[in-house]
């Protein structure tokens, strides 16, 4: 009887054993070439966000700065009006991150499983980075018009 136990060990734990290796080998696998480029473009996004996000403070800096240049008693209606353009600006940069951020700052596998494929998902994640590039873009010459009024009042 020992002795029978005696061989049936090894074979029952080399069964038990090439089981656990078939489940670590599909877990090791990795990521699909699908989930590495979801993975790059979710990246890309965050850091188009994440050069933006810092300049939130400036925004609500110059902001201020245009509100009270707009509230003095005997402003011209010209530099009221060069005022309210970037203001406009400012206020829609603003509007449009807080936007961007409900929408966009989705955890990844949220965005997968919302979407289905991954070509939707590479069109949101482009979608997104585009927006947030486009505020980037406005945000230097928006400073450089509000610094040059308020610097000339």
């Amino acid at each position: 009887m020992i002795q029978r136990l005696f061989f049936l060990l090894p074979a029952l734990l080399l069964l038990a054993c090439g089981g656990e290796n078939a489940a670590t080998t599909e877990a090791e696998s990795g990521p699909t070439p699908a989930e590495v480029q979801e993975e790059a473009a979710y990246e890309s996004m965050i850091a188009a966000h994440d050069r933006v996000m810092p300049r939130m403070g400036e925004i609500s800096r110059a902001q201020i700065g245009l509100r009270d240049l707009m509230q003095q008693e005997g402003i011209s209606e010209e530099t009221m009006s060069a005022a309210k353009v970037p203001f406009d600006r400012l206020e829609a940069i603003h509007d449009g991150m807080m936007d961007w951020m409900r929408e966009a700052m989705q955890p990844l596998d949220s965005v997968r499983a919302q979407l289905g494929s991954h070509e939707e998902v590479m069109a949101f994640y482009r979608a997104q980075e585009d927006a947030m590039l486009g505020m980037e873009e406005k945000l230097d010459p928006t400073f450089e018009e509000v610094n040059a009024l308020l610097n000339n009042e």
